[in-house]
């Protein structure tokens, strides 16, 4: 059996009680740990759940759908709105769990100033229209994980770890890290562990990687920790 390796971005993570068909998670937000943020996930009759993000000034900052409350494998159309004024900034849309179709990002006016299109969850192209700010708010960021830069790097980087492919050993490892304010990648833990050898192999091509984008708020570099699950697959 040939080892691959799948990289996808989580937006949310989940973990919390069921009550009836609605759940509610409580979360501290990844870049300033005073931000107390609620996801409260309700199953519909026939668009699997509907997960609603509110910040702590009860304002609706994401709207989206997922076919189970893992938040695994997104549904249809999501909203990403402004943390300060509830304002759309962007979209994306999702078909059997992958990126498909048009995502785009709007300014406080409405006015589209970027658009990136996807295929079945490969990267096909990006468009920056005029009035375009890079210096707006924004995650941090490494090329498109279905870019060929990104899929280049894991084919120098990557080794399967001999002893997991030995045993056959398979599943999803979830790294935690900070990207500080000059794009370098530091803390790194755990979040989810399949094998310590897995896990030691994750953590390893994150140190390899070139340097990130910074996180972005009110036009200024800033350190933020976020996630990246690694899913170890044989076939």
């Amino acid at each position: 059996m040939k080892p691959y390796i799948f990289l996808i971005y989580l937006i949310l993570s989940y973990s919390s009680s069921q009550a009836n068909d609605t759940l509610y998670h409580y979360t501290t937000y990844k870049y300033d740990s005073s931000i107390k943020y609620v996801h409260k996930m309700v199953l519909t009759k026939d668009s699997g759940w509907l997960s609603l993000s509110y910040n702590s000034k009860n304002i609706l900052i994401t709207r989206a759908y997922y076919e189970d409350t893992t938040g695994r494998s997104p549904l249809y159309c999501h909203f990403y709105y402004r943390e300060e004024t509830g304002i759309l900034k962007g979209t994306s849309c999702f078909k059997n769990g992958k990126k498909d179709g048009p995502s785009f990002g709007f300014n406080d006016r409405g006015d589209i100033m970027w658009t990136t299109t996807y295929d079945k969850g490969k990267f096909v192209s990006e468009t920056k229209f005029s009035g375009y700010d890079p210096d707006a708010d924004a995650d941090s960021y490494y090329p498109h994980i279905a870019s060929a830069t990104w899929q280049k790097f894991l084919v120098r980087n990557f080794r399967y770890p001999q002893e997991a492919l030995d045993k056959n050993i398979q599943g999803k490892v979830v790294i935690s890290f900070i990207v500080s304010a000059d794009g370098r990648l530091s803390d790194f833990k755990v979040e989810e562990s399949v094998h310590p050898d897995m896990d030691a192999e994750a953590i390893r091509v994150l140190k390899a990687c070139p340097d990130w984008q910074p996180a972005m708020r009110d036009g200024k570099k800033v350190s933020m920790r976020t996630d990246m699950p690694f899913v170890f697959k044989l076939g």
